[in-house]
């Protein structure tokens, strides 16, 4: 993933935004964590809406998608040793 990539990903911007509170925090600049995540979430909402970042398609996670209904989850052996 090259850094246009990266940046057209919410979840880029978010952990950016998070970032930037821990270390403003570290200065002892005092801040409304609520208050940062829900204009971070409105910001990152309003530019997925435009067309500038993509939401990834996961649901917000970066986890992998469930198997399909008709297919079977990989089994692994374990051997007792």
């Amino acid at each position: 993933m090259n850094l246009k990539d990266k940046i057209k990903s919410s979840g880029f911007w978010i952990s950016l935004a998070g970032a930037v509170v821990i270390f403003l925090q570290t200065l002892g600049v005092k801040i409304d964590a609520p208050g940062v995540n829900a204009a971070v979430t409105a910001l990152c909402s309003v530019m997925i809406v435009l067309g500038v970042l993509t939401s990834g398609g996961t649901g917000g996670s970066d986890a992998p998608a469930a198997p399909a209904e008709d297919e079977e989850p990989e089994r692994t052996e374990v051997s007792a040793e």
